[in-house]
């Protein structure tokens, strides 16, 4: 198995362990989870046990509070997809038993630089918020952000998941986010963010929608793309539909056409693009089910038409 290093970042219940767990299924090779949390309370024992219910038997689970370190150079090279979670409950142990921080963080980054397999490594970004008012809260902090930082250097891949679990990205430096602006702007609505929609343009997002454009006739034909598995559902009409999916959802059985395609990052290589669209990060193959990708299947089509 070839060496994949992925870190999961995002604030408190943004869903990054559960696109982390995501990652890890959709991987080769058996997944084995290092848990770092340890049960001193009541909450913290139902945190666990709901954790522990999301994971089926194909599971096997590594308790390592404190050594994880040893614990990720001991499942290195096994053909395992190891998944840990999380670096920053790992911290915490860590300064709640008055070990040596430093140490511990260069012991994990030659863990992980050294470690051959899939390995994905969730952590808490807790560094956005106001500065805590007490020493220990602010020195939690600065450590958390510096072994983040160690961490994401070494890996291949940074995802951080926004709030919604929206979107996968990467922050911007410095305060000039003229690009990302437009970007989103042309996500969101369809049109660049040049277009003065007061004056040369009336934009009217009702008119425009998919579903408006269905429900009338004004659509021949839509080409619904659904390479993530979303299992969301294309709008109703009485035109024909083609689906490219990575699953065969219950609309897809439905549709005129059902064409199977491969999941980016998953079945095919790809690239994890900043919203800004200056950097582009590798997403490489991590299975081989032989599925197209949605680029290939849209050039076959507009080939034909």
């Amino acid at each position: 198995m070839s060496s994949h290093r992925l870190l999961v970042l995002g604030g408190a219940r943004s869903g990054k362990s559960r696109y982390a767990q995501k990652r890890a299924e959709a991987s080769t090779g058996a997944p084995v989870f290092i848990a770092t949390a340890d049960a001193f309370d009541d909450e913290m024992r139902a945190r666990i046990a709901r954790h522990r219910t999301d994971r089926d038997a194909r599971w096997a689970c590594v308790e390592a509070p404190i050594a994880l370190p040893q614990a990720i150079e001991a499942l290195s090279g096994q053909g395992k997809v190891v998944l840990v979670d999380c670096l920053t409950l790992w911290l915490s142990n860590l300064m709640l038993a008055d070990e040596n921080v430093d140490a511990a963080g260069d012991a994990l980054a030659r863990a992980v630089a050294g470690f051959n397999g899939a390995l994905i490594l969730v952590a808490n970004e807790v560094g956005w918020g106001i500065v805590p008012d007490n020493g220990l809260a602010r020195r939690f902090r600065d450590e958390a952000g510096r072994i983040n930082q160690a961490i994401a250097a070494i890996c291949d891949i940074a995802d951080e998941l926004n709030r919604e679990g929206r979107g996968a990205i990467l922050s911007l430096g410095g305060d000039d986010g003229g690009q990302t602006a437009v970007s989103t702007c042309a996500w969101m609505t369809g049109y660049p963010l040049r277009v003065s929609f007061g004056k040369t343009l009336h934009y009217d997002p009702l008119a425009n929608s998919a579903d408006k454009l269905m429900s009338s006739g004004a659509v021949d034909g839509l080409v619904w793309i659904d390479a993530f598995g979303r299992h969301a559902n294309p709008p109703a009409g009485n035109a024909a539909t083609v689906i490219l999916s990575s699953v065969k959802t219950a609309a897809a059985q439905m549709a005129a056409v059902y064409i199977p395609v491969g999941t980016p990052g998953v079945d095919h290589f790809s690239r994890l693009l900043r919203t800004d669209s200056v950097v582009s990060l590798p997403l490489p193959r991590l299975r081989n089910e032989g599925l197209p990708d949605v680029a290939a299947v849209l050039t076959l089509i507009a080939s034909r038409l």
